[in-house]
């Protein structure tokens, strides 16, 4: 492989990544949308907990088998968060961390389990139980963070399909929702910031 045949082959990955991630932020927003109050307890549990496991998606790694396709993963530092976006980055490491210890994943931390002793040849366990609901996840802010996110993945893959035209490549890439090209997305930040 050449050169630019390794430059497009990483870039198309890098496009598919984010292309990818633009969809995992969408399904992420549409699952806080179901959200309301009124629902069954352990409806809104678990559309939170799919909430949070699509959100962790772009930032994990794939199955090595599929890294030809698409890069490995998101670098959050690409979009500004840690810098710009203060309560975006500690609402990220936080569903981040839940994902990794409760969501996706039981930790002992976060969910310890005990022995009980019985006098009859039984065992028992008592296993501590965590509630999404009680961390009480802001879901105005995870909205805007996932705006803005979506934003940036939008750009982003505005900014590499240039770079395969300007490398020659015809069939640049774009990414596409319901059938159609997406090539701006709406982003209220503004009136995140001004709550």
């Amino acid at each position: 492989m050449t050169g630019d045949a390794v430059t497009v082959t990483k870039l198309k990955a890098e496009f598919a990544r984010h292309a990818v991630s633009w969809d995992d932020f969408d399904e992420v927003l549409r699952y806080i949308n179901e959200h309301k109050q009124d629902l069954a307890i352990d409806i809104r549990r678990a559309l939170i907990g799919m909430a949070i496991i699509a959100y962790a998606r772009p930032f994990g790694e794939n199955y090595p088998g599929r890294r030809k396709q698409s890069a490995p993963k998101v670098d959050i530092s690409l979009f500004g968060l840690c810098a710009d976006h203060p309560r975006f980055m500690l609402l990220h490491r936080r569903l981040l961390t839940l994902h990794g210890n409760v969501i996706a994943h039981s930790s002992f931390d976060w969910k310890p389990a005990r022995w009980v002793p019985r006098n009859d040849s039984c065992t028992m366990s008592e296993v501590g139980q965590f509630d999404v609901l009680a961390e009480q996840i802001d879901l105005g802010c995870f909205k805007a963070m996932l705006s803005y996110l979506q934003y940036q993945c939008g750009e982003r893959c505005t900014q590499i399909s240039a770079k395969l035209r300007a490398l020659g490549v015809r069939d640049a890439p774009a990414i596409t929702h319901d059938g159609q090209v997406v090539t701006r997305i709406r982003f209220p930040l503004k009136e995140f910031i001004e709550r």
